[in-house]
This record gives structure tokens, sequence and C-alpha cells, in this order.
């Protein structure tokens, strides 16, 4: 079952960022586009900018990381004032390793957050860090997202995986 997340829910929104502190997760990566923001938009709503001051107040410290070009990744980090890492490649784990050294914590302090089972779950898996797989805010993707989303359906399709059956295994 490496396409399942830990957590599977419909939006942000829905975090109980209570529940990462009681597991004691200190540190969450954040995916933007379609997790945070509608992909090919450049606005930030406040739904978004709360989520990442709520998990900042309780401890958890935010970092992006996107496999989308620095000039967005960059916008975003700056009005969030937060960390960030763009052209990342997920799934590849190679940013999680330099986060990691940077922040000094353990793999069971981290968890990812993002919309894509090719790209988000897999970079938590080959991490060894838990995901929270949400719904995309949007069914338009750039051609890299339309592609991988196309995969999904076939994985789902295998894996009996149904879109909109919510869980969470924390």
């Amino acid at each position: 079952m490496i396409f399942r997340p830990n957590i599977y829910i419909k939006s942000f929104k829905e975090l109980d960022i209570k529940r990462l502190q009681d597991r004691g997760i200190r540190l969450l990566i954040v995916d933007i586009d379609n997790t945070l923001v509608p992909s090919k938009t450049w606005q930030i709503d406040k739904d978004a900018s709360s989520f990442i001051s709520c998990l900042k107040q309780a401890g958890i410290m935010p970092v992006i990381i996107s496999n989308n070009v620095p000039k967005r990744v960059t916008y975003f980090a700056k009005i969030l004032q937060i960390d960030h890492y763009a052209f990342s490649l997920k799934p590849l784990p190679w940013r999680f390793k330099q986060i990691k050294k940077k922040y000094h914590v353990a793999n069971n302090e981290v968890m990812i957050i993002g919309d894509q089972l090719m790209t988000d779950v897999l970079f938590a898996k080959s991490s060894g860090i838990g995901c929270i797989l949400v719904d995309p805010i949007i069914d338009k993707d750039n051609i890299f997202g339309t592609v991988t989303r196309a995969m999904e359906k076939v994985i789902r399709k295998i894996d009996k995986f149904e879109k909109g059956a919510y869980y969470d295994k924390m």
C-alpha cells in the first residue's frame, strides 16, 4: 500500500492541528499547488494564511516543498513568512534529507500534506515520514499534474482507494 497516506481528508481546513501536536509532529511539509492554493492562482486566501499561522502558534514549523518553479514558490513563502524549497523533484527524498539536517528533526516528527499520490504520498513513503492527503482544490492542473492525475485514477482503481473515502489512521 505504497500509495496510502496516513490521513485522507477533504482539505487542509479539516486538519486537526492538536492531533499533530499530540503525535509529536514538529515540522509539517506543505505542498502549495492545489493543496494550499489553486494551481495557477497567485493569491493566498484567509483560510490558507490562518492555517499556516495556527501551525506556527502550535509550535509546528511549516515548510513549503514544491515541484514548481522558484519564482512561484518564493512568492508564496515570502507572504507566509516560511522556508521553502522549489523544484524539489518530489517524490525523490533528497529535499527531505536537507530539511532533516537543517531542522534537526527525526522522521517521526515530520509529516507532509499534499494533494497527489504520485508526488506527495510517494515522497512521504520514500522519506519515511507520515502523509496527509487532501483532495485537490480545483480540477485544473499544469501539464505534469494532468499526467499524474491520470496515473492516480489507475492506482486508485487497482488499490481500491476511493476518492472521497476519507479516514484518519494516525
